[in-house]
């Protein structure tokens, strides 16, 4: 969401909604180094590689070699005074300034060690 709307929303300086949300990117940081489910993780082992393999190709008999798969988000983002962000962020197809997210999961759903 762009910070001038939850400035709007929540009528919020821009000072003070900048402090809000670095001590929520802070928590919800910490938070996640704890969650053992929210990490990234490879395979821990050769059985556990096998087993992710087989259950790809259940469902997909022609898919060689896969252990997971991958989606992605994307998400406005509000447009930055530094030039060389603001052509990062930008996307042309769209026509808007974007963050893209990249989401990793095994067959079960996760990976976790």
């Amino acid at each position: 969401m762009l910070k001038v709307s939850l400035q709007q929303f929540f009528a919020l300086t821009p000072a003070t909604l900048n402090r809000y949300l670095q001590f929520a990117e802070d928590i919800l940081y910490r938070t996640l180094l704890q969650v053992r489910e929210a990490r990234i993780s490879m395979p821990g082992s050769i059985a556990e590689l096998e087993w992710l393999l087989s259950l790809i190709k259940e469902c997909h008999a022609l898919l060689e070699g896969a252990f997971g798969s991958i989606d992605g988000l994307s998400l406005c983002a509000q447009v930055s005074d530094d030039p060389e962000i603001e052509n990062a962020t930008y996307n042309g197809w769209k026509s808007d300034h974007r963050i893209n997210n990249v989401f990793v999961f095994s067959p079960e759903g996760k990976f976790d060690s």
